[in-house]
């Protein structure tokens, strides 16, 4: 829940326009990826002070998941990552 929430709110909050969300079993692993029609790739921040309200989505991502990345895709990006899940 915590890496779709953080990748959604990213795409909802700096992009415009639809965001597509699709979550697909893979080999034992959840591949979470978001789509929106920014080509700017999200960024990940080098710190945050602890009063910050924002900037944590992808830090959180990055610590949930086992990787994550873009790709461009008809004039905008997917944001994925990957989750393993036992078994």
């Amino acid at each position: 829940m915590l890496v779709v929430s953080g990748l959604v709110t990213n795409a909802l909050v700096h992009t415009d326009g639809r965001v597509r969300l699709d979550l697909t079993l893979v080999h034992h692993r959840l591949r979470v990826a978001v789509a929106d029609f920014s080509p700017r790739t999200p960024v990940k921040p080098a710190g945050i002070s602890w009063e910050a309200t924002g900037g944590r989505g992808i830090l959180l991502v990055e610590a949930m998941a086992a990787e994550w990345g873009t790709v461009p895709v008809s004039g905008g990006k997917q944001v994925w990552s990957e989750i393993p899940l036992g078994g």
